[in-house]
């Protein structure tokens, strides 16, 4: 590889390659994920690759690490992905790179009911999230209008970015409705995760990201809010769940780009029993209700 090709790669890449380089000959197995330095950029991707390896993506044993990382600078290039290499990102783009042909008993861990998560968490929507994040007013209105028609396809990061951009423009109520539909999707995945806790933990950090005055705004209008969630519980209720619930394991990932403690990889989140899915999404919806009267009682005792 030339150093002015080096120079190009994004700088989490640069150091991935230099500190890979020093290990080129070893294989991609689970004994490597000591190999790396404690808490450096190479660590959390060669933990990502144990932990995720023969699950989200299938690289072959006898595969060199430096010919990964390459490859996956490689793609990054070609692709123009620009920013931070995060783990969430990382694990789609070895997804693409490595896919694997058979899903592994792991993976196997809840398997899909009907419809429900038959959409990979591909490059598409990682464009679709960069976008968001991007736009500031209506220069990108054909891509919210795509994420509004096909929802189901999207999880709930996406709708929370929508939330975000709708409210910054001053589309408040559709914004308080969008972010409303993400936490109660994402309510309803975390608590079907066979790893509740840490779930539930990526849940209070994605709702903690999005801007504070959108969370105040909707105790404005206490009866308006009760009405767009009535709204939001209706539309979870007849809207199929067609994204990867595996979003949230990745996000677990990004959370902690350390990696396992003592280079272990933990075992692969699953889920309850497909069969309990409807059951708890009901509980899930009846519980948000429940919250969202607890919190109108008291935002109006307090305003008292």
């Amino acid at each position: 590889m030339s150093s002015n090709a080096f120079a190009r790669f994004p700088s989490v890449l640069r150091s991935l390659i230099a500190l890979i380089l020093l290990i080129a000959g070893q294989g991609v197995t689970p004994s490597f994920a000591a190999a790396a330095e404690p808490n450096s950029p190479g660590q959390w991707f060669i933990s990502l690759i144990a932990t995720y390896n023969q699950k989200s993506f299938c690289i072959p044993a006898t595969t060199r690490l430096v010919d990964v990382t390459e490859a996956v600078a490689q793609y990054t290039q070609s692709h123009q992905t620009s920013g931070e290499l995060t783990a969430p990102i990382a694990t789609q783009i070895l997804a693409q790179l490595y896919p694997c042909q058979a899903p592994t008993t792991a993976a196997n861990v809840g398997v899909p009911k009907r419809d429900q998560d038959t959409a990979p968490v591909g490059i598409a929507t990682i464009d679709v999230m960069r976008t968001l994040q991007k736009t500031t007013g209506h220069e990108n209105d054909d891509v919210l209008e795509k994420i509004r028609t096909h929802a189901n396809a999207y999880p709930p990061p996406v709708l929370f970015g929508l939330a975000r951009v709708l409210y910054r423009r001053g589309d408040v109520d559709e914004g308080i409705f969008w972010f409303n539909a993400a936490r109660l999707r994402g309510n309803f995945d975390a608590w079907r995760s066979t790893d509740i806790a840490s779930a539930r933990a990526t849940m209070v950090a994605l709702s903690r990201q999005m801007p504070i005055e959108l969370r105040k705004a909707q105790f404005t209008d206490l009866q308006k809010l009760r009405g767009i969630v009535t709204k939001v519980i209706a539309w979870d209720e007849t809207t199929p769940r067609n994204y990867d619930r595996r979003w949230i394991d990745f996000h677990g990932v990004a959370a902690n780009k350390a990696g396992p403690e003592n280079g272990k990889p933990p075992a692969s989140p699953g889920t309850i029993a497909p069969e309990k899915w409807d059951e708890l999404a009901k509980q899930v919806r009846e519980e948000y209700r429940k919250d969202l009267e607890v919190s109108i009682a008291m935002m109006s005792n307090a305003r008292k």
